[in-house]
């Protein structure tokens, strides 16, 4: 009986730790830091260090191609939810351990790139919205 008790406890864990873990691949928060208008998608890339995801790209009004390249930053727990992820796996003696060694909150941030330059970033937001706005901005402001 003690060996069906011992491997239901680790198929348990185990099943939690695989359930409860991420596979994606963050940027750090700081990598924010790293970024300023005008830089080459490849420059982006190299600050960010993550290539991040290409989420559409679209000829505006302009005539203007623009890309949009989508990132996920992580931020760092705050004191709260690790109280509160620590008190959790101590009251399901032990099984919520694997989430003590998850990241904290995630945001999904947007980078506009017009001409392979960084022209406009932040978070996203309702896509259909962000792309009425691409539409209606002329991004070449030498033009204007």
């Amino acid at each position: 009986m003690k060996k069906i008790s011992r491997s239901f406890f680790l198929i348990t864990v185990v099943s939690a730790s695989v359930c409860l873990s991420s596979c994606a691949r963050y940027a750090p928060e700081t990598s924010l830091d790293c970024i300023s208008l005008n830089m080459s998608k490849e420059e982006v890339k190299r600050n960010m260090k993550l290539p991040g995801v290409a989420r559409g790209a679209i000829i505006n009004k302009f005539g203007q191609s623009i890309e949009v390249r989508e990132y996920k930053i992580q931020h760092p727990k705050t004191g709260e939810q690790f109280g509160a992820e620590v008190a959790l796996t101590l009251l399901s003696f032990g099984l919520a351990a694997p989430i003590l060694f998850s990241g904290g909150e995630v945001e999904t941030y947007r980078l506009f790139f017009y001409d392979n330059k960084l022209v406009r970033w932040g978070l996203a937001g309702d896509w259909a919205e962000a792309e009425r706005k691409i539409y209606d901005i002329n991004f070449n402001i030498s033009s204007n």
